[in-house]
Protein backbone atom coordinates (compact mmCIF):
# COMPACT_ATOMS: atom_id res chain seq x y z
CA UNK A 1 0.00 0.00 0.00
CA UNK A 2 1.44 3.70 -1.10
CA UNK A 3 1.78 6.01 1.58
CA UNK A 4 -0.58 8.94 1.26
CA UNK A 5 1.34 12.21 1.14
CA UNK A 6 -0.13 15.30 2.77
CA UNK A 7 1.62 19.01 2.08
CA UNK A 8 0.01 20.16 5.16
CA UNK A 9 1.50 17.43 7.11
CA UNK A 10 4.70 18.73 5.99
CA UNK A 11 4.44 21.78 6.48
CA UNK A 12 2.47 21.59 9.84
CA UNK A 13 4.09 23.86 12.77
CA UNK A 14 2.33 24.48 16.24
CA UNK A 15 5.28 27.21 16.89
CA UNK A 16 5.10 29.17 13.75
CA UNK A 17 1.97 31.82 13.30
CA UNK A 18 0.63 33.64 16.38
CA UNK A 19 0.53 36.77 17.15
CA UNK A 20 4.77 36.06 19.00
CA UNK A 21 5.32 34.80 15.68
CA UNK A 22 3.75 37.70 13.82
CA UNK A 23 5.45 40.44 15.79
CA UNK A 24 9.17 38.68 16.06
CA UNK A 25 8.89 38.64 12.23
CA UNK A 26 7.12 42.17 11.99
CA UNK A 27 10.77 43.30 14.34
CA UNK A 28 12.83 42.02 12.11
CA UNK A 29 13.54 38.31 13.17
CA UNK A 30 14.45 36.86 9.87
CA UNK A 31 16.82 34.76 8.93
CA UNK A 32 17.21 30.87 9.28
CA UNK A 33 15.00 29.52 12.03
CA UNK A 34 18.59 28.35 14.47
CA UNK A 35 19.30 31.89 13.82
CA UNK A 36 16.07 33.48 15.25
CA UNK A 37 15.78 31.02 18.39
CA UNK A 38 19.25 31.46 18.80
CA UNK A 39 18.14 35.65 19.08
CA UNK A 40 15.34 34.85 20.75
CA UNK A 41 16.84 33.56 23.34
CA UNK A 42 19.56 35.76 24.10
CA UNK A 43 16.70 38.42 24.09
CA UNK A 44 14.62 36.99 26.44
CA UNK A 45 17.55 36.23 29.06
CA UNK A 46 18.69 39.77 28.54
CA UNK A 47 14.70 40.75 28.86
CA UNK A 48 14.48 39.19 32.27
CA UNK A 49 18.31 38.26 33.67
CA UNK A 50 19.96 41.23 32.98
CA UNK A 51 17.34 44.23 34.75
CA UNK A 52 17.11 42.28 37.82
CA UNK A 53 21.31 42.24 37.59
CA UNK A 54 21.67 46.00 37.18
CA UNK A 55 18.96 46.56 39.64
CA UNK A 56 20.16 44.85 41.87
CA UNK A 57 23.67 46.15 41.88
CA UNK A 58 22.40 49.58 41.76
CA UNK A 59 20.62 48.45 45.09
CA UNK A 60 23.08 46.84 46.93
CA UNK A 61 21.37 44.03 46.64
CA UNK A 62 23.16 41.97 44.03
CA UNK A 63 26.15 40.37 46.28
CA UNK A 64 27.70 41.44 49.35
CA UNK A 65 26.15 41.40 53.38
CA UNK A 66 23.32 44.10 52.97
CA UNK A 67 20.48 40.92 52.51
CA UNK A 68 20.67 37.29 53.72
CA UNK A 69 19.99 36.00 50.69
CA UNK A 70 22.28 38.47 47.79
CA UNK A 71 20.81 38.13 43.89
CA UNK A 72 23.71 36.13 42.57
CA UNK A 73 23.21 33.78 45.25
CA UNK A 74 19.67 33.02 44.24
CA UNK A 75 20.53 30.35 42.66
CA UNK A 76 16.92 29.57 41.77
CA UNK A 77 16.50 32.46 39.93
CA UNK A 78 19.48 32.01 38.33
CA UNK A 79 19.28 28.76 36.95
CA UNK A 80 15.46 29.92 35.55
CA UNK A 81 16.78 32.80 33.39
CA UNK A 82 19.94 31.68 32.85
CA UNK A 83 19.21 27.89 32.07
CA UNK A 84 16.07 27.15 31.91
CA UNK A 85 14.19 30.25 29.68
CA UNK A 86 16.96 29.65 26.91
CA UNK A 87 16.65 26.30 26.64
CA UNK A 88 13.02 26.38 26.66
CA UNK A 89 13.63 28.23 23.74
CA UNK A 90 16.04 26.68 22.24
CA UNK A 91 14.00 23.79 22.44
CA UNK A 92 11.24 25.14 20.85
CA UNK A 93 12.40 23.50 17.01
CA UNK A 94 13.07 20.68 18.23
CA UNK A 95 9.26 20.30 20.09
CA UNK A 96 7.94 21.51 16.82
CA UNK A 97 9.78 19.26 14.53
CA UNK A 98 8.20 15.93 17.08
CA UNK A 99 5.02 17.05 16.36
CA UNK A 100 5.00 17.67 12.25
CA UNK A 101 6.61 13.76 12.60
CA UNK A 102 3.70 12.30 14.65
CA UNK A 103 1.11 14.50 12.41
CA UNK A 104 3.23 12.99 9.47
CA UNK A 105 2.80 9.54 10.50
CA UNK A 106 -0.33 9.36 10.05
CA UNK A 107 -0.52 9.58 6.21
CA UNK A 108 2.62 7.45 6.24
CA UNK A 109 1.42 4.26 8.34
CA UNK A 110 -1.53 3.88 6.22
CA UNK A 111 -4.10 4.94 9.19
CA UNK A 112 -5.34 7.58 6.63
CA UNK A 113 -5.94 6.84 2.87
CA UNK A 114 -6.59 8.69 -0.15
CA UNK A 115 -10.54 8.58 0.59
CA UNK A 116 -9.78 10.14 4.71
CA UNK A 117 -7.09 12.26 3.56
CA UNK A 118 -9.27 15.24 2.87
CA UNK A 119 -10.51 15.16 6.24
CA UNK A 120 -7.28 14.87 7.92
CA UNK A 121 -6.04 17.71 6.53
CA UNK A 122 -9.32 20.07 7.28
CA UNK A 123 -8.35 18.73 10.72
CA UNK A 124 -4.80 20.58 10.08
CA UNK A 125 -5.94 23.83 8.74
CA UNK A 126 -8.77 23.93 11.85
CA UNK A 127 -5.70 23.34 13.93
CA UNK A 128 -3.08 26.08 12.43
CA UNK A 129 -6.45 28.26 12.09
CA UNK A 130 -6.58 28.18 16.01
CA UNK A 131 -2.86 28.48 16.79
CA UNK A 132 -3.10 31.80 14.40
CA UNK A 133 -6.22 33.65 16.47
CA UNK A 134 -5.18 35.81 18.97
CA UNK A 135 -7.24 34.65 21.67
CA UNK A 136 -5.22 31.52 22.81
CA UNK A 137 -1.96 33.54 23.33
CA UNK A 138 -3.81 36.40 24.80
CA UNK A 139 -5.50 33.48 27.25
CA UNK A 140 -1.97 32.33 27.78
CA UNK A 141 -0.66 36.16 28.12
CA UNK A 142 -3.20 36.46 30.88
CA UNK A 143 -2.69 33.77 32.69
CA UNK A 144 1.13 34.56 33.05
CA UNK A 145 0.45 38.55 34.23
CA UNK A 146 -2.47 37.66 36.31
CA UNK A 147 -0.33 35.99 39.26
CA UNK A 148 1.89 39.29 39.61
CA UNK A 149 -1.41 41.07 40.14
CA UNK A 150 -3.10 39.00 42.20
CA UNK A 151 -1.15 36.86 44.45
CA UNK A 152 0.89 38.96 47.62
CA UNK A 153 4.84 38.32 47.29
CA UNK A 154 5.20 39.47 50.43
CA UNK A 155 3.32 36.37 52.04
CA UNK A 156 6.40 34.48 50.02
CA UNK A 157 9.18 35.83 51.66
CA UNK A 158 8.23 36.24 54.99
CA UNK A 159 11.13 35.78 57.07
CA UNK A 160 13.77 36.31 54.44
CA UNK A 161 15.93 39.16 53.89
CA UNK A 162 17.00 38.73 50.43
CA UNK A 163 17.26 41.02 47.01
CA UNK A 164 13.77 40.58 46.11
CA UNK A 165 12.11 42.15 49.37
CA UNK A 166 14.58 43.98 51.13
CA UNK A 167 13.70 45.63 54.82
CA UNK A 168 9.96 44.91 53.91
CA UNK A 169 9.50 46.39 50.58
CA UNK A 170 9.71 45.53 47.00
CA UNK A 171 12.85 46.21 45.57
CA UNK A 172 12.97 47.60 42.10
CA UNK A 173 14.49 44.35 41.29
CA UNK A 174 11.86 42.53 42.96
CA UNK A 175 9.31 44.59 40.68
CA UNK A 176 10.86 43.19 37.42
CA UNK A 177 11.14 40.12 38.97
CA UNK A 178 7.08 40.07 39.74
CA UNK A 179 6.29 42.22 36.71
CA UNK A 180 8.45 41.21 33.86
CA UNK A 181 11.10 38.65 34.44
CA UNK A 182 8.38 35.79 35.72
CA UNK A 183 5.30 36.47 33.72
CA UNK A 184 7.72 35.96 30.28
CA UNK A 185 8.92 32.54 31.74
CA UNK A 186 5.17 31.33 32.64
CA UNK A 187 4.48 31.88 29.46
CA UNK A 188 6.81 30.25 27.69
CA UNK A 189 5.98 27.49 30.08
CA UNK A 190 1.99 27.64 29.54
CA UNK A 191 3.34 27.75 24.90
CA UNK A 192 4.71 24.44 25.64
CA UNK A 193 2.73 22.62 28.58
Amino acid sequence: MDPVRSSLAESFSLAHGGFVDRLEARLGGTGGTRARVIRRALFATLLTWLPLLILSLAEGLAYGMAVRVTFLRDFAVNARFLVALPILILAEPRIDGWWRTLVLEFPRSGLINRAELPSFEAVIERITRLRDRALPEAAMLVAAFAPSFLIKTELLMTGASNWHMAGGELTLAGWWFDLVSTPLFRFLLLRWA
